[in-house]
């Protein structure tokens, strides 16, 4: 097994659905892909990417995330989220 090297890279790409619009969070909110899926959508690439590179018992937890949504995101677009690791500490 692979230990971390800087410049790993890992993409997830998801089709946008009912399931993930801001109208799950309120009702009057515009029926759009919502911010909150796509930080947990972050979280899950990161995750994957270091999942096959973490020994058995190791873990590994989101510390920090800087994230703009700046366009919404019609239903039944795809987005393509990518997570490339830039550093190790530790």
């Amino acid at each position: 097994m692979t230990r971390f090297q800087i410049g790993m890279k890992r993409e997830l790409v998801v089709s946008t659905g009912q399931e993930h619009t801001a109208q799950v969070f309120y009702k009057n909110l515009p029926d759009v892909f919502a911010t909150p899926f796509l930080a947990g959508f972050m979280e899950r690439v990161c995750a994957e990417l270091m999942d096959e590179h973490l020994q058995q018992g190791e873990q590994s937890v989101g510390a920090f995330m800087q994230l703009k949504h700046t366009a919404p995101t019609p239903l039944g677009m795809s987005i393509r989220i990518a997570a490339t690791l830039v550093g190790v500490d530790g």
